[in-house]
């Protein structure tokens, strides 16, 4: 897969209200698919007594499914809010999960405290020297760390462009419609610093109601996080005559899950 253009900065997540959105993240967001914890194993990470780092942890979906699978797992999160919502999330599902509230350039562990390191969907919200330069820092040698992350294919599927589409005409500087499947396989945060040693992508539906759709759509960031109250509502709106139109009830997505594994330099 060829290399996107440069990354953008990221941005600052301090300026976004996680409060607000910790419950439907944790109610619509799909998660990755049960293959994609498969090839990890494969690949060495979630086993068994493995010391596990979940950096931006969010609702703690990565987290928990660690920790199901026998994993020491310590998460964090800057969100307060988010943590809130992942320990009551952790709890349900009778595992134990280290939870701390900070910054992913600041963790509070020893050096060489895990012998693998995982973010996923986070990079657009994080401080990237500094989250990496803490990823070095914290990982044992031989340790593994994990990008990863997951989106529907908007020129596969003909509701996410639509519903796409109709996100930029409600909020035009929303930047990430139409998205062309291709992933970034050597990041500009990893150059000269981390060493890929993995890669591997899973194409997989997911099954999608009305209700569920519209709660998804909601967790975008060009919506609950850059729109008011009022235009919300009214991109729900037309969301909503879209779906209706298109006897939209109950449907499946592709989505693309993909992971990067990198090893220290």
């Amino acid at each position: 897969m060829k290399d996107q253009p440069k990354i953008t900065p990221a941005e600052d997540d301090r300026k976004y209200d996680w409060g607000e959105i910790s419950q439907l993240y944790a109610k619509y967001r799909p998660g990755f698919p049960v293959r994609f914890f498969e090839r990890l194993r494969a690949f060495g990470i979630g086993l068994p007594e493995q010391r596990v780092l979940d950096l931006a942890t969010g609702p703690g979906t990565l987290a928990r499914t660690f920790a199901g699978q026998g994993a020491k797992v310590t998460a964090i999160d800057i969100s307060p809010q988010q943590i809130d919502v992942a320990r009551t999330l952790a709890e349900s599902a009778g595992v134990e999960i280290d939870y701390r509230d900070g910054p992913t350039e600041a963790v509070p562990c020893p050096d060489g405290s895990f012998d693998a390191i995982t973010i996923s969907h986070a990079w657009n919200f994080v401080d990237h020297e500094g989250t990496v330069s803490e990823v070095k820092r914290l990982l044992a040698p031989g340790g593994l760390f994990l990008s990863a992350s997951y989106r529907a294919v908007p020129r596969i599927d003909r509701i996410v462009t639509n519903t796409e589409e109709l996100l930029v005409r409600h909020n035009p500087k929303w930047e990430r419609a139409g998205w062309d499947g291709e992933i970034t396989i050597l990041p500009e945060w990893s150059l000269d610093r981390l060493v890929l040693s993995g890669f591997f992508r899973i194409d997989e539906p997911m099954p999608f109601t009305r209700e569920s759709w519209m709660g998804y759509a909601h967790t975008w960031t060009g919506v609950w996080g850059q729109m008011s109250p009022k235009e919300v509502d009214r991109f729900h709106t037309d969301l909503a005559r879209l779906l209706d139109d298109g006897a939209y009830d109950s449907f499946s997505v592709l989505f693309r899950s993909w992971a990067l594994i990198f090893q220290l330099g």
